[in-house]
């Protein structure tokens, strides 16, 4: 496994079936030459910690996923993703065919550059909750920070909860533009007996 922490750019790492610890790479890939990690039947990580033109191929990650601030050309196909997804500043990555159980799906809620021109993809959200915080949430009204442009969020499925007496809106969208959004379902679940802070 440690061989696959240091794969280098151009670097395609086949993981056989098992349990390993965090997929946390040394080094970046580069545009011309991504770093790829494939995983071989059943194979769990503890995390992944990506770095920029890093990709990642048919893994189960017991925990969530945050791209790297200002991180370009991430990309996660086929995985599993037990956590929340954070995709912070990401430019230009992508989260296609992968299931995901947590919380929250925030793209820029709080970093200093723009997310632009991300992809969430025939993905399977579950457990998303809104019982004290936005399950899905795009940007930040702070000044300076918090921008999104781009986003693409099609044939997806979330499966979203709220609950309690200080619930929030399950999906909140501060300082985006030019949001492609279609063909996607939305099961929510509201027991709420109330609302939380400035909602």
């Amino acid at each position: 496994f440690a061989a696959a922490l240091a794969a280098t750019a151009g670097d395609v790492v086949l993981l056989p079936a098992g349990s390993y610890g965090s997929l946390a790479p040394t080094g970046p890939g580069n545009a011309a030459q991504p770093v790829v990690w494939i995983g071989s039947g059943s194979c769990t990580v503890t995390g992944i910690v990506p770095k920029s033109y890093h990709r990642f191929y048919s893994i189960t990650s017991s925990a969530g996923v945050d791209m790297p601030a200002n991180g370009k050309r991430v990309m996660f196909n086929g995985c599993t993703i037990t956590g929340s997804l954070n995709f912070k500043d990401a430019d230009s990555s992508s989260v296609r065919a992968c299931t995901i159980t947590g919380t929250s799906l925030t793209v820029n809620a709080g970093d200093g550059n723009m997310a632009q021109s991300d992809t969430v993809e025939s993905c399977s959200f579950t457990g998303l909750s809104a019982a004290s915080g936005f399950a899905i949430r795009f940007g930040i009204t702070d000044a300076g920070l918090g921008y999104v442009d781009g986003f693409v969020r099609r044939f997806n499925t979330f499966a979203i909860s709220q609950t309690g007496s200080a619930a929030y809106t399950p999906a909140k969208h501060f300082k985006t533009s030019n949001l492609l959004s279609y063909a996607n379902k939305f099961t929510i679940t509201s027991t709420a007996s109330g609302v939380g802070a400035n909602e």
